[in-house]
């Protein structure tokens, strides 16, 4: 009879024992993402510009830049391996493990840079001047994102493009900014489903935006007005 008991309220218990780690974890990646937009403007005040998202597959991408702006001292390149990265750069709701500390956010590609995205997407592929200020409020900088599979560059998720048809190359159109934007499959063992944003919290995800806070999003919540922006 007591087992019985003690099975009936642990049955009861587990489904909000879950949900509170979720959240845990929801909260952890919140912190992560204002820390690294802290780190990023500290960036861009130094150099007058963002750092680059990929600057190419074989230097370093953002996840590694950012390094020394988060409490690192040992490098900031590919050379450190992915030692090179700082915890923060790891989301704690990833479903993926990779067996080694991998980045879980992307940037935004027209604001952060990428070299190595296709040619169908339009130059300028450099970073922005610091600072942004366009919609800085409603822009986002770093997301949820794709996990790096291991068999895949350093690079593969370092920014946020593949999303509504191609919808971030073009540029922001105030009479559409409240249209929601298609975030695609989203499947985080899906190496074909790159650059995307990632909805792993409870089917939600975090976005750091321009002026530095964060908000959770669900798949119907990402706007036009989040991704897209005016301008090379």
């Amino acid at each position: 009879m007591v087992i019985s008991v003690i099975s009936v309220m642990v049955a009861l218990l587990l489904p909000s024992l879950q949900t509170s780690r979720e959240s845990a974890k929801q909260t952890k990646c919140m912190n992560n993402l204002r820390q690294i937009g802290i780190g990023m403007n500290l960036y861009g005040h130094d150099h007058g510009f963002y750092m680059w998202g990929i600057e190419s597959n074989t230097v370093a991408s953002w996840s590694y830049r950012i390094s020394p702006y988060l409490g690192m001292t040992n490098g900031d390149t590919f050379a450190q391996g992915h030692n090179g990265r700082s915890p923060i750069v790891e989301c704690p709701g990833k479903s993926l493990n990779n067996g080694y500390l991998a980045s879980c956010y992307g940037v935004h590609t027209r604001i952060f840079g990428d070299s190595t995205l296709p040619l169908t997407y339009p130059a300028p592929y450099f970073p922005r001047q610091y600072p942004f200020d366009e919609r800085a409020s409603e822009v986002m900088m770093c997301a949820d994102a794709d996990q790096n599979p291991a068999s895949l560059p350093r690079n593969a998720n370092a920014t946020i493009w593949n999303m509504g048809g191609g919808i971030m190359a073009t540029d922001f159109v105030p009479a559409t900014g409240n249209n929601v934007v298609d975030c695609g499959d989203n499947s985080e063992a899906d190496p074909a489903q790159l650059s995307q944003i990632r909805f792993r919290h409870n089917s939600r995800a975090n976005l750091l935006f321009m002026d530095g806070h964060v908000g959770s999003f669900g798949r119907n919540q990402v706007l036009e007005r989040n991704v897209r922006i005016t301008g090379p």
